[in-house]
């Protein structure tokens, strides 16, 4: 009343294919390399006990198609079989959002957080194979469209700003450098707030915060009263909190006119130069430009070498309990 027919196949760890059957008398496999048929192999068997039997290519191939008969008349088939070797699992937490900026509708978003668990199942990756994935990248990279490196700002459109600096800040560099030599004025001083905000929900190990120290004038906080009023901002406290990222003002008594966000992390450095102070990004025109890395390590070298000359009062902000 009826035929019983079994057909099993697999890859065996030397890359052959395993074919254990009962009911066929005939198998064929075309070993295929990116599409195209590379090699093709036919083995007979007895369809009345069960035979094993392995088909050994002699080229490389990424897929196959095999094919069962009986009598000539083919049963079954199936093409495009492919083997999955290993299995990559990663896992990240989700960290709750950012404070948002007050002077903005803007909510920074960062996700260069802590590491994500990784776990491999299987086969790990040939060091050919590493070194072909890589190859490849750099070939797409390179067809990639060039990203823009100058970006014309609009009055009132600082929002656009906090998504380039976020994007810049989106990863773990070890310092920062803010230089601003009005970053401390006093009828700013809610853009002042929104900018440590920005910076201190960053992944960024250690922000310098650097300005011009103004003598005799009360046009500009003093550095204890913009210590203080980031230890009263509940939110800033949060991100200090949970990112333990470090946040140090330093007052410089030379003035330094352009405005800079520069990056370091070993020996790779980036970095953005600011047309406007941060204090008057909605009120301006003005133009932001991506720093070369060449050119943003020369910046951090030379701005470091000043700020290590000039500095009259730093003080390190402390999140509080």
């Amino acid at each position: 009343m009826f035929h019983y027919i079994q057909l099993r196949y697999y890859e065996t760890k030397e890359g052959n294919i395993a074919v254990e059957s009962i009911g066929f008398d005939r198998i064929d496999i075309h070993f295929h390399q990116q599409k195209a048929i590379c090699e093709h192999q036919t083995k007979t068997l007895s369809p009345t006990r069960r035979t094993e039997l392995q088909f050994v290519p002699t080229s490389d191939w990424d897929t196959f198609d095999i094919y069962a008969y009986e009598k000539n008349q083919l049963y079954f088939f199936a093409q495009d079989v492919s083997f999955i070797h290993s299995i990559h699992l990663a896992q990240h937490l989700d960290l709750p959002r950012n404070a948002p900026l007050k002077k903005s509708d803007y909510k920074p978003q960062y996700t260069h957080f802590g590491k994500p668990s990784e776990m491999t199942i299987g086969q790990e990756k040939s060091t050919l194979r590493i070194q072909q994935e890589e190859r490849e990248a750099q070939i797409l990279a390179g067809l990639k469209p060039a990203k823009e490196t100058s970006h014309l700002i609009l009055k009132g459109s600082d929002r656009k700003v906090y998504q380039i600096v976020n994007q810049l800040l989106d990863h773990p560099w070890e310092d920062v450098l803010l230089l601003d030599p009005y970053l401390l004025d006093l009828d700013r001083k809610q853009m002042m707030m929104d900018w440590m905000r920005l910076l201190c929900g960053s992944p960024v190990k250690w922000i310098h915060a650097i300005y011009y120290k103004k003598e005799g004038t009360q046009k500009a906080m003093t550095i204890a009263e913009a210590c203080q009023s980031i230890s009263n901002d509940w939110l800033l406290n949060q991100s200090f909190r949970r990112n333990k990222n470090k946040l140090t003002f330093v007052g410089l008594r030379e003035y330094i006119h352009d405005r800079f966000l520069l990056c370091r992390e070993g020996n790779r450095y980036a970095g953005l130069s600011l047309g406007t102070s941060v204090n008057s990004l909605h009120s301006n025109y003005f133009c932001v430009h991506n720093l070369a890395p060449s050119f943003a390590e020369e910046c951090w070298r030379v701005f470091h070498e000043v700020v290590q000359a000039n500095t009259v009062e730093s003080e390190v902000i402390q999140w509080t309990t």
